[in-house]
């Protein structure tokens, strides 16, 4: 796989993204940028993100699909609120071997 074409993919994803993403969100809070959403799944889970899209569903009324790959190899599907960053849904093979460690909080 060549990450120099999937970066420069990402970028444009990106860029395309935040200035689509604010016509989505009438009447709602302002939806959060992707970078900032593939900032919170980083402090999640190790591994790249690769592919992210905006889909409009049903509850909630807006959400991020990303694919991740993991350092194994594996590819997670992640999907995340795009107006709270709550993660919604992640599967994927080697999940839990993706998982960052909790911090301890206290």
């Amino acid at each position: 796989m060549d990450f120099g074409k999937t970066k420069s993919a990402l970028i444009a994803l990106i860029l395309a993204f935040m200035l689509a993403v604010p016509a989505f969100a009438q009447g709602r809070d302002e939806v959060l940028p992707l970078p900032d959403i593939i900032a919170a799944v980083g402090e999640r889970y190790f591994g790249e993100v690769v592919a992210a899209e905006v889909v409009a569903g049903n509850s909630p009324d807006l959400y991020y699909e990303l694919r991740l790959i993991t350092p194994a190899g594996n590819v997670l599907r992640i999907r995340v609120d795009a107006y709270t960053a709550a993660f919604i849904e992640v599967d994927g093979r080697g999940l839990v071997d993706a998982q960052k460690p909790v911090p301890d909080q206290q």
